[in-house]
């Protein structure tokens, strides 16, 4: 709820505002920028998804195909998805050798312990040098 909250402040002094001062300047101007600031943190947000979810030159090509499908073919939505899916499931049907190469697995980058190396953990077990809670630090 607290994470909602100031969103929906913000977003209703926004709408009073355009409400009772549509016609001047000053509400215009303030309108164009927050359409910009946010056309900036869309693209930001597009260029890392991107970055993490297309590794390969598969899915740089099925993502291309899909974005043209969808903007100048004016493709359902569904249908685009689905064909994504099939030629997915076909190219790791076809080529089962090279599939890691379309499709990598992820490596898995934390310690053997399981845990990332900048995060310490908290262990319950009584220890030589643990306070008088039990509890101890290991990192």
């Amino acid at each position: 709820m607290l994470f909602v909250l100031p969103g929906f402040f913000v977003i209703l002094g926004l709408s009073s505002a355009y409400a009772l001062f549509q016609q001047t300047d000053w509400l215009t101007s303030l309108f164009f920028g927050l359409k910009a600031a946010v056309l900036a943190i869309v693209i930001e947000a597009v260029i890392r998804v991107g970055r993490r979810a297309l590794k390969t030159q598969f899915a740089l090509i099925v993502a291309a195909l899909a974005f043209a499908a969808l903007f100048f073919f004016d493709l359902p939505f569904p249908l685009v998805v689905l064909a994504a899916g099939i030629a997915g499931y076909i190219a790791t049907r076809l080529q089962p050798a090279t599939s890691e190469k379309l499709l990598p697995r992820r490596r898995n980058r934390r310690w053997p312990t399981g845990r990332p190396s900048s995060t310490a953990a908290f262990r319950t077990s009584p220890q030589a040098g643990a306070g008088r809670s039990g509890f101890s630090l290991h990192g």
